[in-house]
């Protein structure tokens, strides 16, 4: 039995599909708005109003999205598909400075799927913006491994500051080993670590709490880097 995309080349010229992890990070607010209570939703829209869904439904759900299409397309969907998808390659052309495409030349795309991106998993390349998210080229590293561990007054905070590069070794070493866990607790020259509620993102481990012996101060403590397995 296909998939749903599967179903996406298949339908590409009469209707726009769109993937939206919808309990996601700041789209709750939309899955109350559409009033989505059960996974899979599938909810039909024409001209930005919906005009049917598929809901609490756990099997043969490929089978009731077939069965929806067939009662809405028309034939002048693949015609409205065909403009808007020439009308966007114009506006691409003229973005770069180039000469709009002639309409019987343009290629037509399949098998294309829409992905709202999840914040929650974000790399650290990826950051939030007013009109979406923006990803970062970043030269690579030589050591795909490498990490940083950091402090700051507040979790989230914007001003995280780095321990000189011995604390930082010292406490990766003990991360990496298993020790960190198994010990709940680690003293360096620098910093006393004791390990708290440990968070843990697809860049970012948090939930460690750090006394910094120059201020005598505590501190939140946070490593940045790719994630590793660690012993038990």
């Amino acid at each position: 039995m296909p998939s749903i995309q599967d179903l996406v080349p298949i339908y590409q010229d009469m209707v726009s599909f769109l993937s939206v992890q919808a309990d996601g990070y700041g789209l709750i607010s939309l899955s109350k708005e559409l009033n989505i209570s059960s996974f899979p939703s599938i909810v039909f829209f024409r001209g930005g109003v919906e005009v049917d869904r598929i809901s609490k439904q756990k099997q043969g759900v490929v089978e009731a999205l077939v069965r929806k299409l067939a009662i809405h397309l028309t034939a002048e969907d693949t015609i409205a598909h065909a403009k808007r998808r020439h009308r966007e390659r114009i506006e691409k052309a003229l973005a770069r400075g180039e000469a709009p495409p002639v309409e019987e030349q343009e290629e037509v795309e399949r098998g294309q799927l829409d992905w709202t991106w999840d914040p929650d998993h974000m790399g650290e390349t990826m950051r939030i913006e007013a009109d979406g998210m923006l990803a970062i080229m970043r030269e690579e590293e030589d050591d795909d491994n490498a990490a940083s561990w950091e402090y700051c007054s507040s979790e989230t905070g914007t001003n995280w500051k780095p321990f000189l590069k011995e604390t930082m070794d010292q406490i990766e070493k003990a991360y990496r080993s298993g020790d960190l866990y198994k010990r709940m607790y680690l003293d360096t020259t620098e910093v006393e670590i004791e390990v708290h509620e440990v968070q843990i993102g697809s860049y970012e481990l948090k939930g460690f709490n750090g006394y910094l012996y120059k201020t005598g101060r505590h501190y939140y403590v946070r490593r940045k880097g790719n994630r590793l397995p660690v012993p038990n």
